[in-house]
């Protein structure tokens, strides 16, 4: 079943990663794209996120 924007921003959450493309101010945007949460471990920390080529 789909997910309605408002559920998908509510899974959206803080972000301490400097160089993934999905960070937005500080914030995971990784379900917005992919309407699911990213793997995260506790020895690699997000396995998922996508590396900022453009430097912005």
């Amino acid at each position: 079943m789909e997910k309605n924007i408002n559920e998908l921003l509510g899974m959206c959450f803080d972000c301490e990663s400097t160089d993934c493309a999905l960070n937005n101010n500080g914030e995971c945007r990784f379900p917005l794209v992919y309407e699911r949460m990213p793997v995260i471990t506790e020895d690699d920390g997000c396995t998922e996120g996508v590396i900022n080529l453009s430097g912005k």
